[in-house]
């Protein structure tokens, strides 16, 4: 009797030890389940995204440079560019790719700033970079009018609306730049020197404000006009020789 008592014992406690150990295991696979169910998507690391901007002011009228960066990307990774320019900036070229080059004619007195979206980067992670840089206002000489050979009757008339701007911008200078072979260079002269006499007799311009510059050769006779501020530089004209 005592020994079926001994038995019935060790038998109840195989029986609780298989009850413990089956709820053990299904806490376990429920707790496996639950955290592989839940557990947060494996998460890239982000890249490092740097944008390099002008390092000096830059002029009204000039292009600039300025670009991006992408580094620590997935091999694998699309990336497209997105540009955006405000402050009278406009993109003349690399839309669509990391670099981009501006032009800053239309930006006035004022500051401009780039921005750009970058596109394909992982979820989450930060994908826009952006720069200011303030335009240097250098006032800049103007191409007013240009013309060939043309009769001093058509010409006088051209050079009337020309003696009204340089009276309407009492602070500039005017410039009559001509262009021509070296064998007609006397007769260009002298073209020049009309045109200047016109307007200081017809029209009061003081003859300090009319300069008169050879601008070079050219196969074809012509004349520039050109009005400058003040402060700004003479005009562009080219220097070439006769070949």
């Amino acid at each position: 009797m005592l020994n079926f008592r001994a038995r019935a014992k060790v038998i109840d406690e195989e029986a609780a030890m298989r009850l413990m150990l089956y709820f053990l295991t299904a806490s376990l696979i429920q707790f496996c389940f639950i955290n592989e169910r839940y557990s947060p998507p494996f998460s890239r690391k982000c890249p490092t995204i740097l944008i390099e901007c002008p390092t000096t002011i830059p002029r009204i009228g000039e292009l600039q440079k300025v670009s991006v960066k992408v580094s620590d990307v997935e091999p694998d990774a699309h990336l497209t560019f997105h540009w955006t320019v405000s402050g009278g900036g406009r993109i003349v070229s690399g839309q669509g790719t990391d670099t981009i080059m501006i032009d800053l004619t239309g930006a006035g007195d004022q500051s401009y700033t780039a921005a750009v979206d970058i596109q394909g980067l992982p979820s989450g992670c930060d994908h826009t970079r952006s720069c200011s840089s303030v335009v240097d206002h250098v006032p800049m000489a103007r191409r007013f009018d240009e013309y060939s050979l043309i009769s001093f009757r058509v010409e006088k008339a051209r050079l009337a609306l020309f003696a009204d701007q340089l009276k309407s911008e009492p602070g500039t200078m005017g410039f009559i730049v001509t262009y021509g072979r070296r064998n007609t260079r006397a007769d260009i002269t002298r073209r020049a020197e009309r045109a200047k006499n016109y307007l200081v007799k017809k029209y009061g311009i003081e003859p300090r404000r009319i300069e008169i510059v050879f601008g070079g050769y050219r196969e074809r006779q012509t004349t520039e006009l050109w009005i400058a501020p003040t402060g700004a530089p003479r005009p562009p004209y080219n220097h070439l020789t006769a070949p």
